[in-house]
């Protein structure tokens, strides 16, 4: 790939100067480049400080992802007569249909933004939100532990490659946007669930949102779902772990 005017290859995380140094580790940080990379990743930056209102190519893709996983709340809402006995099939259908316009979206957002989404890597975290929440949803499906380990594998493979290209800034968001909300959540529903089970009773105090409407938790499903909740909460802690040094050394070495 050529070079353009001004190119100075310089680490992608702490900004150590790379100059004269072959494909490998950066010696400051230790992460991995690429000449290749750090080419692509300049002209990013260029074109990005260029075309500051570019993100607005992408509209069409923003109102596929957000609009995708509430597709299909009013069919389900007013399901046939004859049907409304195979609701939670209904659900299942609806809730997959979603998460396909959710990754027709994705797609033709990379698709608008191929040319300089490394350097707004961290923007991929934004398409977490819209699809997680078919996460309650899919209670009401045949199959909810399989419908819920689908969506969180599909939600960590937006934290992995943000962190993978941006991990200072996903790092920080990851952590005061989505681990703590979720320990807070999954305590609080925890505490539920343990203490009327240990009462005896059969329901739980925590409602989740359907369709429908609000619909109770038993304390068994609360108590259970806590610890679904606990579980992604540490799956994203340690991903954030693994590039907590980069992040720290990108925060220090900031320009």
């Amino acid at each position: 790939m050529e070079e353009p005017l001004g190119f100075q290859p310089r680490c992608l995380d702490c900004g150590y100067d790379l100059e004269g140094l072959e494909d490998g580790r950066c010696p400051e940080c230790g992460v991995r480049f690429t000449r290749k990379t750090l080419v692509r990743m300049f002209i990013a930056r260029q074109r990005s400080k260029e075309e500051w209102l570019s993100w607005f190519r992408g509209w069409p893709a923003w109102v596929l992802v957000y609009c995708g996983p509430l597709a299909g709340r009013s069919f389900a809402r007013d399901v046939p007569t004859p049907l409304a006995r195979y609701e939670s099939w209904w659900l299942l259908l609806w809730i997959v249909i979603a998460l396909a316009v959710h990754a027709a979206g994705v797609a033709l957002w990379f698709r608008e933004n191929r040319q300089r989404w490394i350097a707004i890597a961290h923007h991929v975290l934004a398409f977490i939100p819209p699809m997680l929440v078919l996460m309650p949803v899919a209670l009401g499906t045949p199959i909810p532990a399989v419908m819920w380990l689908a969506i969180a594998a599909y939600a960590l493979s937006f934290a992995h490659l943000a962190l993978k290209w941006s991990p200072a800034t996903s790092a920080v968001l990851l952590v005061f946007f989505a681990v703590g909300p979720m320990l807070i959540i999954g305590f609080q529903m925890f505490i539920d669930g343990r203490s009327q089970l240990a009462a005896g009773n059969h329901w739980s105090n925590t409602d989740y949102p359907t369709f429908r409407g609000g619909r109770a938790l038993s304390a068994s499903q609360c108590y259970n779902l806590s610890l679904g909740i606990f579980a992604l909460a540490v799956t994203l802690t340690t991903l954030v772990g693994f590039v907590a040094r980069r992040a720290w050394v990108r925060l220090t070495h900031r320009d």
